[in-house]
């Protein structure tokens, strides 16, 4: 037969045994501190505050700084004596040259440029860019698209599939250094362009910012 402790209520001071959680005679609760509902709501409170209180003294410290205002873009169209005051940069004819910032840009023609894959004659747009500003310049195909005779938009044609009689001035992205000059070549898919039509930024979506070059019909052969 087992024998149970006995122990005291330190209430009433009457002998009760261990094995019981509350005093038959005052029904004090006679359960140690730490098996207690109270103790582990106030542990719980406790370390919730302290974790909200060491997030909330590592959060990064709010900019109180303006952000930086967007640099707006300058497109003026160059003549022989200099930027031409009020000239439209719409329907230019090619070898005009316009100044997008310190990025010069010239279109200087278009040809029948080499065969795809797929036996299509490409066009060839040939561009020159000439960095006068004090830093680098991005210069991106992506900027620069053909504009058909009915009025479709036509995207550069993928580099990778053309021919081996691609020019090495095919581009996709390049850095151009301050000062620096290169002549590119974009390929298109275009049976009758009839223009140019440069997005002066990737992220510049107004149409009235893009730049224009028309592209003259081909002549047509004498009459024998």
């Amino acid at each position: 037969m087992f024998k149970r402790g006995v122990r005291h209520c330190k209430r009433c001071h009457n002998r009760v045994v261990s094995n019981v959680d509350f005093c038959p005679f005052c029904g004090k609760t006679l359960l140690p501190v730490y098996q207690r509902l109270w103790f582990w709501l106030i542990v719980v409170i406790l370390l919730g505050s302290g974790m909200f209180l060491f997030v909330f003294n590592n959060l990064p410290e709010p900019r109180t700084d303006p952000p930086e205002p967007a640099r707006p873009i300058s497109i003026l169209v160059l003549g022989p004596d200099g930027p031409v005051e009020g000239a439209s940069i719409k329907d230019l004819s090619q070898g005009t040259t316009v100044a997008v910032d310190g990025l010069e840009i010239t279109v200087t023609g278009i040809s029948e440029g080499p065969v795809d894959s797929n036996g299509r004659p490409l066009q060839a747009l040939s561009i020159v860019f000439v960095n006068t500003g004090d830093r680098p310049e991005n210069i991106y195909s992506t900027q620069w698209r053909l504009q058909d005779i009915d009025g479709q938009l036509i995207d550069t044609y993928p580099g990778s599939t053309i021919s081996e009689e691609v020019d090495e001035g095919n581009f996709v992205v390049r850095e151009l250094p301050a000062g620096g000059e290169f002549a590119g070549v974009l390929y298109f898919a275009c049976d009758d362009p009839v223009s140019v039509v440069f997005q002066p930024g990737p992220l510049v979506y107004d149409e009235d910012l893009f730049v224009t070059w028309r592209i003259p019909p081909p002549a047509e052969a004498p009459e024998p």
